[in-house]
């Protein structure tokens, strides 16, 4: 690169040109040689693959969004990778091949809203019933303290 220090924060794969010819053909990855200035040019990218070697995603352009990158290989690992969290952030957005993006998906989002709600007043009920339930006991064992007396 011509740069220094480069060499703690880039890592290179360099191989055989038929390797990666045929890697390059396999992630439908395009590039030619520019004899004029000594250089190939490509486009720029990240492919995701999944440990099957399958491709999940592609990223163009040079800046990538770190959530973007960080779902694509929580899928792609088919869950291997990420915490509990990630996968909820998952559950709440897709992909859109369209944009290159993960954007919100509001049905899951209301559908988790709407769990979350339900769990809600459920223990609430619950702690009510079991106030109410510990109070009725709590009065009547009063009653039968005042009866017998001192």
């Amino acid at each position: 690169m011509g740069r220094s220090g480069a060499e703690r924060g880039w890592h290179f794969l360099t191989g055989e040109k038929e390797s990666i010819d045929r890697l390059a053909q396999a992630v439908g990855y395009r590039y030619t040689y520019d004899a004029e200035q000594k250089q190939y040019a490509h486009s720029t990218g990240i492919v995701v693959l999944s440990p099957q070697g399958k491709i999940s995603r592609y990223f163009y352009g040079i800046e990538y969004s770190p959530r973007d990158l960080r779902l694509s290989l929580v899928e792609a690992s088919e869950n291997k990778i990420g915490s509990p969290i990630d996968q909820l952030l998952l559950f709440c957005y897709h992909y859109d091949p369209t944009t290159g993006k993960y954007s919100l998906v509001i049905m899951n989002v209301l559908r988790l809203a709407g769990l979350v709600t339900a769990l809600g007043l459920g223990a609430f009920v619950i702690i009510m019933l079991r106030r109410e339930r510990f109070g009725v006991a709590r009065q009547a064992r009063q009653k039968a303290e005042d009866r017998v007396g001192p």
